[in-house]
């Protein structure tokens, strides 16, 4: 059991890692031709880069639920009758690292808890870092 803990993890980040990828790739393209525009570009890019994380957040959950399904891979203490939102909900907490605590994992999950933590504080560090590159890019030379 422990090693199909450990291939889901590796697939969802690795998938998580992918999609952030294509996303920034296909940005840059985009921003680079919108020089004449700014903070359109910057606008786009920030509602593009946020959407992301949200499919991010969106596949963890999907994940979280299916595991739930299966109570070798743990629960949810006081799971009630859990609905879609409500994985979406706690996806979104781990993924940002706030954590409310008003939902707590057993068993399995609360690995995946960890790691999807991880991964969303390197995802959204890599989409800080590609924000301050894409204010460089179009406003770089304007401001000397």
């Amino acid at each position: 059991m422990t090693i199909i803990i450990i291939l889901i993890l590796c697939g969802l980040v690795i998938l998580s890692v992918a999609i952030h990828l294509s996303l920034l790739r296909c940005l840059i393209y985009l921003i680079r031709r919108m020089q004449s525009f700014p903070i359109l570009g910057m606008g786009i890019s920030m509602f593009a880069a946020i959407s992301g994380h949200l499919f991010e957040i969106w596949i963890f959950s999907l994940a979280i639920m299916l595991m739930c399904s299966d109570v070798r891979f743990g629960s949810f203490a006081g799971d009630d009758q859990l609905t879609k939102g409500d994985y979406f909900y706690y996806s979104a907490l781990s993924y940002t690292s706030l954590g409310f605590g008003d939902v707590s994992p057993e068993g399995a999950l609360r690995t995946l808890s960890a790691v999807e933590a991880i991964t969303g504080l390197v995802l959204i560090a890599w989409t800080a870092s590609f924000a301050f590159l894409v204010m460089q890019e179009l406003w770089g030379n304007k401001s000397r």
